[in-house]
């Protein structure tokens, strides 16, 4: 005899509907099923506040910069931009490798936070608007 396993789907709606007079049937279902809506969730907010913080950098750039060196910061931007796309991920490898852990592993993406906060905390925007309009 073959046992077929039901979807996830059949299970949740079992779970709410017809399990749904017990609370521990519903508690187990939550936690089976919670893991993957918060990684639904974190993901969708992380693709909110990335969208965000790109098309924000370059408008922040456009108007920091003098007219005259813009090619050479936008050049910048993107070698910035290209160096911390292989960057991360491998900071992340040598520190999950030397640890064994994939939470310190994810340390050096907080030590990249904190530089960019650092190096971010140097721009003047309004003395650089003021020099524009000179």
């Amino acid at each position: 005899m073959i046992a077929a396993m039901p979807s996830r789907t059949s299970i949740w709606s079992w779970a709410l509907f017809q399990g749904g007079r017990d609370p521990y049937i519903i508690l187990i279902t939550i936690y089976v099923f919670a893991p993957e809506w918060a990684l639904i969730a974190c993901g969708f907010l992380a693709a909110v506040t990335v969208t965000a913080a790109y098309s924000s950098n370059r408008t922040m750039l456009t108007r920091v910069v003098p007219a005259d060196k813009i090619g050479v910061f936008f050049g910048l931007f993107v070698i910035a931009g290209t160096a911390t796309m292989w960057l991360g991920p491998m900071l992340v490898e040598l520190a999950t490798d030397a640890s064994g852990s994939q939470r310190v592993g994810l340390l050096p993406l907080s030590g990249l936070l904190a530089a960019g906060l650092m190096a971010l905390s140097f721009v003047q925007p309004e003395r650089s608007r003021q020099e524009l309009t000179l």
